[in-house]
């Protein structure tokens, strides 16, 4: 084999990769909003879902992505576009969102909260919403805010 037919098999490779990722994508937004409406429907004191998502390049070879604890606001929405991140705090000084441990959230609700965190891995979230995002899922919508 020459190097002329090596590159047909690289262009190949290639192109394959690329069909994949967008496959990939094509199952993995939906996927992430059948799992965030079932999450809204179980859930309708929850009036949005905020976590992060981060890749972290320590050196040439080592590579991190993680997806963070997602965190809840209950009660009424806010304007999103004012939200920074998941430990935003309001004009009052207020936690914008809370967590799992926060006393006056019933078991069920923990408890599904802390399945959906196990749920949003990086084979569905990293193709649906993209590296360094904070997202804010809500009954109706995806905001997402490039961090990068």
């Amino acid at each position: 084999m020459n190097t002329e037919s090596f590159q047909k098999y690289v262009k190949t490779a290639e192109e394959a990769r690329e069909a994949a990722k967008l496959a990939i994508k094509n199952v993995a937004m939906p996927a992430a909003k059948a799992l965030m409406a079932a999450f809204f429907e179980a859930h309708p004191e929850v009036c949005a879902v905020a976590w992060s998502q981060e890749s972290n390049h320590y050196d040439d070879e080592t590579y991190s992505y993680r997806v963070s604890s997602p965190r809840i606001r209950l009660g009424e929405p806010i304007d999103w576009s004012s939200v920074n991140g998941a430990y935003d705090e309001d004009d009052d000084g207020n936690d914008v969102f809370t967590d799992e441990y926060n006393d006056k959230l019933s078991s069920g609700l923990k408890s599904d909260l802390s399945e959906l965190e196990r749920l949003m891995t990086e084979e569905i979230f990293r193709p649906a919403f993209g590296e360094d995002v904070f997202v804010i899922a809500t009954r109706n919508e995806f905001h997402v805010t490039d961090k990068s």
